[in-house]
């Protein structure tokens, strides 16, 4: 592979010096780090095609041509997200429900159904169409019936919005900073809303700065901890849309939740500081659940 590979689709360049770094450091490749770069340059080399893999915990995935999605679940053995999706698999138990706020093409959705099994259910959020036509995809190839897929962009209000729909991973509510980027106009909704009064064990949001949009339609659902756990995106994006990490956080600590970040391999939640600066996803967990959540983790 030579430096500055370009592969078909809307992914950036392979680096070499970027490519043999993230293979050899990524927690998913420990102990087969040989292995994985030759399977993840094969599939480079080959002009990155479709391709079907087992994510972690076993359910099937189908990885799309040109797809950031696809890159990083092959690069990593279908765990690009080492300790986040450890947490969805230590955390749910047959019969929860779990809330994935961005699904894009599901992988996060696809392990979570697998599981909280038939009697537990996702809720899906994906306005993006080609994205939620993927997500469908995914959810067909393994029969789940415990997916609700919801083709709308969740927001301090219901009603329509701009969304930038043809950035693969960055698909995203438009902000000021977008300007003249071509757009789609997607149906919004709240979280209250959209889960009601439904109990939830664990959600997941990933929208591209725009968290604290979704977090702004969800105070019941927060005052009520459903769920008292979540996964969040808090990158630089937030600046996008007037926010940082620091004020996210202190807008979560108002409401009862600490910021920190969940270690797969220790099954352990550690809190404070400024976790954003050790990894782009954070955790947050409901003061008064935590307990609750550590014991959670340790049982498998």
């Amino acid at each position: 592979m030579r430096r500055g590979v370009r592969t078909p689709g809307t992914v950036p360049p392979v680096n070499l010096v970027h490519f043999l770094r993230r293979l050899w450091r990524h927690p998913s490749n420990r102990g087969r780090r040989l292995r994985s770069i030759a399977r993840a340059a094969w599939w480079e080399l080959r002009g990155a095609p479709a391709r079907e893999i087992r994510l972690y915990g076993g359910l099937r995935f189908r990885c799309e041509p040109g797809s950031g999605v696809a890159r990083g679940l092959v690069w990593y053995g279908g765990r690009p997200e080492y300790h986040e999706m450890g947490l969805v698999a230590h955390l749910l138990r047959p019969g929860d429900r779990f809330v994935d706020v961005g699904a894009n093409a599901g992988y996060y959705s696809v392990l979570a159904a697998g599981c909280v099994g038939p009697a537990g259910a996702v809720e899906a959020f994906e306005p993006s169409e080609p994205a939620r036509g993927r997500l469908l995809a995914n959810i067909a190839l393994n029969a789940l019936s415990n997916v609700r897929v919801h083709p709308v962009a969740l927001a301090e209000s219901a009603g329509t919005a701009r969304f930038v729909a043809d950035r693969d991973t960055e698909n995203r509510l438009a902000s000021g900073q977008d300007g003249d980027t071509p757009t789609v106009e997607v149906p919004t909704a709240t979280l209250d809303a959209a889960l009601g009064d439904l109990p939830c064990a664990l959600g997941k949001i990933d929208v591209e700065g725009a968290e604290g949009r979704v977090l702004a339609g969800a105070e019941r659902a927060l005052a009520d901890r459903r769920p008292p756990v979540w996964i969040l995106e808090a990158g630089k994006r937030l600046a996008a849309f007037g926010g940082s990490p620091e004020a996210l956080v202190a807008w979560l600590s108002e409401r009862g939740y600490e910021a920190g970040l969940y270690d797969a391999d220790r099954r352990a939640f550690t809190f404070g500081g400024r976790p954003w600066d050790s990894r782009p996803n954070i955790v947050a967990v409901a003061r008064d659940r935590r307990g609750w959540a550590e014991e959670r983790v340790r049982e498998r």
